[in-house]
Order: C-alpha cells, then structure tokens, then sequence
C-alpha cells in the first residue's frame, strides 16, 4: 500500500477510520447479548463485515487510480484487494463450519 502512494508522489499517512471504529463499537456493545456457545460465530460475522468495509474502500480507490490513468497504483491496489477477497474467503469458510456447530450443539 505504501508503494502505491510513493507512486502518487504522496506520503501515506494514518487517519481515523469512523466506520470500522463503529464496526467495532457495534461488535463491543452487543456481544454480550449472545448467548456464550454462538460468540466465535459471531466475531467471524462481525471481522466479515470489517472486510467488507476494506474492500470496498479498495475498490473505490481502484476506480479512481483507474480514472487517473494511474495503471501502476490500480495494480498494486487489485493486489492487495485480492488478498482482503481471499480474508473474507477464508472467514465465509470460518462462519459456516462455527454455523454447523452452531446447528450440531444447540445453546441450551
């Protein structure tokens, strides 16, 4: 991610991120209301929903590198939106085998 910026001629720089911020305020406030057994099921939904939310922040700055006729950055950033895919691939397989479970052992 920093190549693309040097690559832009800009110097990356961390900024607040409200929205995942409230992905995890959302998560904090409500997990104790799920019963103990469902709890990894539902941190596996609640990191899916943060990798939605990076990818489509990729996506976004892909169309725009694209529009710029930034070739090189909108390539170094498919890269990286490959690997949030694969994350949420990954997690998507997480969250049905913990569903399964879920089913197999029914909170009492």
């Amino acid at each position: 991610m920093q190549r693309a910026f040097l690559d832009l001629g800009a110097v990356p720089h961390a900024h607040p991120a409200p929205g995942l911020d409230g992905l995890v305020a959302e998560r904090e406030a409500t997990i104790s209301e799920i019963a103990p057994a469902l709890r990894a099921g539902y941190d596996c939904a609640a990191a899916m929903g943060t990798e939605h939310y990076e990818i489509n922040a990729y996506e976004a700055a892909i169309r725009l590198a694209d529009e710029l006729g930034e070739s090189e950055v909108a390539s170094l950033l498919r890269m990286t939106l490959e690997q949030e895919l694969d994350a949420l691939s990954k997690l998507g397989e997480q969250a049905d085998r913990l569903a399964r479970t879920a089913v197999e052992q029914p909170v009492v």
